[in-house]
């Protein structure tokens, strides 16, 4: 009997096999990994943009409802007082003079009379509210951050309420491109309402809104679409969660301050949030933002345009400018 060896030949890799497709895996991952993080970034991108769309348009009601762009406030130890209008007595800056034309009328009356036993907790409660729309994506979430024990005044804002956290936005309007100063307020609202109140002159501002100022359509001599009515605002990466930074320890809802108005000084090209340059480059005053190559930059007809951080000086300044109507640039600050 003659029997015969039959041979299984057993199919599988070999050690060096496994490594070669370990190997081109990991180098299409590579190769995928930046596609997948810019498509992120551009949808990021796109929301930003829509955030900013939809709050100039809000602002835009406010002008053609009102006459004028919503006023700035009366300075940064302030917040807005429902029932006392969107003018000079109205202590609530841009962004709580917009809320109502945001469908955020309930926000915009949360507080009422500051003599009101319970006052504080409503504006406690308004004032750690945050709103979606006002935060860029690419940079940090929808959430309330900390007020930094360092400026005692943030926790106890005038005229009412007391505070550990405050919601805080990603965007600003257009101050100008000089007339640069900051105003803490009046002592208290007897004050401020005081027509001999020695009021810094915001009339000389150049942009669309200041300290009690709020210029009209008609006054943006240069066209609407050719003049910044608001866009992101720069920040130090460094603290953009610890309320340190001195254009983010505001509130949302305060008065005029740097983290509600940026300016376009010719010194003041936009910078991306990578910068660590604050302190050496003012960056508190920029624009600016965390997207790679630029912000988004909404226009006084409402449209908005992705700006880039090598913009000319000369032409951001005159972006900012309501009517240079082409004169040389004002390097007052």
């Amino acid at each position: 009997m003659i029997y015969h060896r039959q041979t299984v030949k057993v199919s599988g890799f070999t050690l060096v096999e496994l490594l070669v497709v370990i190997a081109i895996v990991g180098v299409l991952i590579s190769l995928l990994l930046p596609a997948i993080q810019a498509a992120r970034e551009s949808a990021r991108q796109a929301q930003c943009k829509s955030h900013l769309k939809q709050i100039s348009l809000g602002v835009l009601h406010h002008e053609e409802t009102r006459g004028y762009f919503p006023y700035g406030g009366w300075g940064h130890e302030w917040v807005g007082i429902a029932g006392r209008g969107s003018q000079a007595k109205q202590p609530g800056g841009w962004v709580y003079n917009t809320l109502p034309y945001l469908e955020l009328g309930d926000l915009h009356a949360l507080g009422g009379s500051p003599t009101d036993p319970n006052a504080g907790q409503r504006y406690a409660r308004r004032l750690t509210t945050p709103i979606c729309l006002f935060n860029c994506t690419t940079r940090r979430s929808c959430s309330t951050w900390p007020v930094s024990p360092s400026q005692a005044y943030l926790a106890e804002p005038k005229p009412a309420g007391r505070i550990e956290m405050a919601a805080r936005g990603d965007y600003a309007i257009n101050g100008g491109a000089s007339h640069v100063f900051f105003h803490p307020g009046p002592v208290d609202l007897e004050q401020g309402d005081d027509s001999a109140t020695d009021w810094p002159n915001a009339q000389l501002s150049t942009g669309i809104s200041h300290l009690r100022f709020g210029a009209q359509a008609s006054q943006v001599e240069d066209g609407l679409s050719h003049t910044y009515l608001l866009g992101e605002k720069f920040l130090n990466p460094d603290h953009y969660a610890d309320g340190e930074s001195l254009g983010d320890n505001e509130t949302l809802y305060s008065g005029y301050a740097s983290d509600l108005h940026r300016f376009t000084r010719l010194d003041l090209v936009p910078l991306q949030d990578t910068s660590r340059r604050l302190i050496t480059s003012r960056g508190e005053l920029r624009f600016g933002s965390a997207h790679p190559g630029g912000c988004h930059m909404a226009m006084c007809d409402g449209s908005v345009r992705f700006t880039s951080y090598d913009i000319e000086d000369r032409t951001h300044y005159y972006l900012g400018h309501r009517a240079d109507l082409g004169a040389e640039p004002d390097k007052s600050p």
